[in-house]
């Protein structure tokens, strides 16, 4: 999963993940939780700075956080100071036979670049789950690179300055995000950041669950199904696989 996630990891923790995970636990109240017993354990994949986790925990269930980012997970030990958490690559782990259920957020396996790296990661899930066992996951759609992709914003603090741009190749079916960060530290600090996305139909990502060993896939729109709105929920889906 190419790209330098240390590198922007606070300007995430402070500024990328409030209205997205406020939407997302709801999302995951209404599809997941109602199927887990009280204090299940669930792995949160590409945990990033740990808001979800903190959001899991704060409900009785007993959460490991996984990410490939240090940095990302210095934040996240913070946020949740009763969650664990590892590092590793989502498509190199392996943990077998612990979780309830896995979970992961906000366009994450977006992030992850191949095929074959997409179905690895699928792999390691599958493996990490009880019987029975379910994985989460939200995808970005093709729809939702059309029309957001393409847009830009900035922030403007006495400590701090960004400037966030994006672009969408329909032929490449890649995303990315250029970000440009400066910070005051003694002199003014510049540094810039590149995060891509793959976009993959739903129907390949199902074919590989499938083939991966889960033996159901459900398919959610979140503001169909569960009341999001706005340029969140547009070209999203929601999917969950049974092992």
């Amino acid at each position: 999963m190419p790209g330098d996630y240390d590198g922007f990891a606070w300007l995430y923790n402070d500024y990328w993940h409030w209205d997205f995970h406020q939407l997302a636990i709801r999302a995951i109240e209404g599809f997941l939780l109602p199927k887990l017993p009280a204090h299940a354990r669930v792995l949160d994949v590409c945990c990033g700075t740990g808001r979800m986790a903190q959001e899991l925990s704060a409900r009785g269930f007993e959460v490991t956080g996984l990410d490939r980012s240090e940095e990302m997970l210095r934040c996240a030990k913070r946020n949740a100071p009763g969650a664990r958490f590892l590092t590793a690559d989502a498509s190199r782990f392996a943990l077998r036979n612990h979780f309830h259920a896995t979970i992961s957020t906000f366009d994450s396996m977006n992030h992850i670049l191949s095929r074959e790296a997409l179905q690895a990661t699928f792999q390691n899930v599958h493996d990490s789950l009880l019987d029975s066992g379910y994985f989460l996951f939200d995808l970005n759609l093709e729809e939702q690179y059309l029309a957001d992709w393409d847009k830009s914003c900035s922030i403007v603090e006495d400590t701090h300055a960004y400037i966030v741009r994006g672009g969408y190749d329909p032929e490449q079916r890649i995303a990315h995000t250029a970000i440009t960060m400066f910070r005051l530290n003694g002199n003014w600090q510049r540094s810039d950041v590149i995060i891509r996305q793959r976009c993959y139909s739903i129907e390949e990502v199902k074919t590989l669950l499938l083939r991966t060993g889960f033996q159901t896939v459900g398919i959610w729109n979140p503001i169909a199904d569960a009341g999001w709105s706005g340029s969140l929920g547009r070209g999203r889906a929601f999917l969950l696989a049974m092992k």
